[in-house]
């Protein structure tokens, strides 16, 4: 008997353990659970032992909906993941979905739910070390060292950095932490006046050496249509892994 049960959130922490051991990766929506109601856990069983769970975005962007965005079996049962899934999308009365194709289970999953889908970012991992130039450009911390170990450990927050050139600014860079130890998300900004110059490229490889200082594995997502940012970060050595995606379900 297959049955999803809406539980407190420590119920499913064994569960997300084994989620981001295998995974190996940058898991977007793993803070939604540390977010006071932006979401409810359900535990799924097999004739009432528990073998996996999942998530469900009720509140914050997901606000008005119903949106899966973990599903999660223990290898040994995934053969059973179809029903596994009718059930706990009939339980949750999810209305929608938005799901990371890089996860396990998630390409059968996805290329099983109603479509069109949509994407609406690309997630990247760290590929090649690189050994960019630097134009003579300087990369300078902005925050400083106390705030950046405070958002190590809280694993929110940002750390800034800016690029300078000739004195003058040319570039702005980020890294993220709400994300599940211990990936960090790297953003990257550069004014129209200095672009296409290998600058945004440049400031990507050192941001992704400013998060392994810190311990961290760089990470990066953009937009799908956004194909300037997906060049300077495959230039700086990230490679795409997945996507999100997100679509609609039928009623049931």
């Amino acid at each position: 008997m297959f049955t999803a049960v809406e539980v407190p959130r420590p119920e499913i922490a064994p569960w997300r353990n084994e989620l981001r051991a295998e995974s190996a990766c940058q898991i977007v929506h793993d803070s939604l659970y540390e977010r006071r109601d932006w979401c409810l856990q359900y535990l799924l069983q097999l004739g009432g032992t528990p073998v996996g769970f999942a998530g469900l975005a009720v509140a914050g962007p997901w606000k008005g909906r119903r949106t899966v965005f973990d599903f999660f079996l223990q290898r040994a049962e995934r053969d059973s993941w179809p029903e596994l899934w009718d059930t706990f999308a009939q339980a949750s009365r999810a209305d929608s979905y938005e799901l990371q194709t890089n996860l396990p289970l998630m390409p059968e999953l996805v290329g099983r739910l109603p479509g069109p889908h949509q994407i609406d970012r690309l997630v990247y991992a760290e590929g090649q070390t690189t050994t960019l130039p630097s134009q003579g450009a300087r990369l300078r911390q902005m925050t400083s060292v106390q705030e950046t170990q405070l958002c190590l450990q809280e694993r929110a927050g940002q750390c800034e950095w800016v690029l300078e050139l000739e004195g003058a600014e040319v570039g702005k860079g980020t890294l993220l932490f709400h994300y599940n130890v211990p990936h960090a998300d790297i953003a990257m900004d550069i004014p129209g006046p200095f672009r296409r110059r290998g600058l945004g490229a440049y400031l990507a490889q050192e941001l992704k050496r400013a998060a392994r200082d810190l311990g961290a594995i760089p990470a990066a997502r953009t937009s799908p249509d956004n194909f300037a940012s997906q060049r300077t970060l495959e230039k700086a050595g990230m490679i795409r892994t997945g996507r999100i995606v997100f679509g609609q379900l039928t009623q049931r």
